[in-house]
C-alpha cells in the first residue's frame, strides 16, 4: 500500500508541472490576446473623443495590464476641453475612457482666434463649428466681478425672465464706465446691467422690455443697473432720449412708488 502511494505522488506532481507548462506555453503563444487592441472613448464631443483616441495610439500593442492608467490619464487630460477622466481596463484587450468636458458658456478672441470659454473665463478650444453662445468681448479686471459676470453667463441669465431670451444675445462686453453690457441684434437692443447683481438686473430688463412691448413701444437701450427702475431709450425717440420706468408700475402693483437712487453703485 505504501509503495503505491509513493509511486502516485511523483506522478501527480509531474502531471501538475506538465499542465502548468502547457498552460504557460499556450498563454505565451497567444500573448497578443492580452495586448491592447482597442481604445474606446466616450464623451459628448466626437472631436474630443477622436483626439483622445489619437493620443492613446502610443499604447496599442502593449500588454493591457502593463499599461499605467495614471500615465494614460495624464496624457489625455492635457486636452484643454477635458474636465475629468475615468479609465477602465476591459478584458481581454480594451481600454474604456470616459471624459467629462468643460462646458462652454461664451466665445472670446485670443490672438485673433475665436475660442470657446468656460465659466472661469479659461480658453477651451478654437471654434470649429456653429454654437449658440454669446461673444464675450472683455472681462472685468477685479476677480470677484469677473467671477460674478461669468457665473451670470454660465447660468444663462438666471432669474425669472419671459421676454428676453438669453440665447438671442450676440455679445457681452465689460465697460469700465458702466459695467456689464449686452447686445441683442435680433431685437435691436442694448442692455446695461451695471457692476453687480446681474441676475436681478437681467430680470428688471426683461420686465421693462415686456411692459414697453405691451404698449407698442420698442426699446433701443435699457439701463437696468438701478435697483427699482429701468431707464429706457426708445427707437425713434429723439426728443426724449431717456425715461425712467418704475418697476413697481411695470408689474402693476397697487401703490406704485417713485424712487430716486444713485446709478450704478460700485
Amino acid at each position: 500500500m505504501g509503495s503505491k502511494v509513493s509511486w502516485r505522488l511523483p506522478a501527480v506532481l509531474l502531471t501538475g508541472v506538465v499542465v502548468i507548462a502547457a498552460a504557460t506555453g499556450w498563454l505565451y503563444s497567444r500573448q497578443s490576446l492580452f495586448r491592447l487592441s482597442e481604445v474606446e472613448v466616450r464623451s459628448e464631443d466626437s472631436d474630443v473623443s477622436e483626439a483622445a483616441r489619437r493620443l492613446c495610439a502610443r499604447w496599442l500593442g502593449r500588454g493591457l495590464f502593463a499599461i499605467s492608467l495614471r500615465d494614460v490619464e495624464h496624457v489625455v487630460s492635457q486636452l484643454p476641453a477635458i474636465s475629468s477622466v475615468a479609465i477602465h481596463r476591459r478584458w481581454p484587450s480594451r481600454l474604456l475612457i470616459e471624459l467629462r468636458l468643460r462646458r462652454p458658456v461664451a466665445f472670446g478672441f485670443h490672438d485673433g482666434t475665436l475660442w470657446t470659454l468656460d465659466s472661469e473665463g479659461g480658453r477651451i478650444a478654437p471654434v470649429t463649428r456653429p454654437l449658440v453662445l454669446p461673444l464675450l468681448r472683455s472681462l472685468p479686471d477685479e476677480n470677484s466681478l469677473r467671477r460674478e459676470a461669468l457665473a451670470w453667463i454660465a447660468a444663462q441669465g438666471g432669474g425669472d425672465t419671459d421676454s428676453l431670451d438669453f440665447a438671442l444675445i450676440d455679445a457681452i462686453r465689460w465697460n469700465p464706465e458702466s459695467g456689464l453690457e449686452v447686445r441683442m441684434e435680433s431685437v435691436e437692443l442694448d442692455v446695461s446691467l451695471g457692476f453687480s447683481g446681474f441676475v436681478d438686473a437681467w430680470t428688471r430688463a426683461d420686465k421693462a422690455f415686456a411692459a414697453l412691448r405691451s404698449r407698442g413701444q420698442r426699446a433701443k437701450f435699457l439701463d437696468a443697473s438701478y435697483r427699482q427702475r429701468v431707464v429706457a431709450q426708445l427707437h425713434g425717440d429723439l426728443r426724449n432720449p431717456g425715461s425712467g420706468l418704475n418697476l413697481r408700475e411695470l408689474v402693476r402693483r397697487a401703490n406704485p412708488e417713485t424712487t430716486s437712487e444713485p446709478p450704478r453703485a460700485r
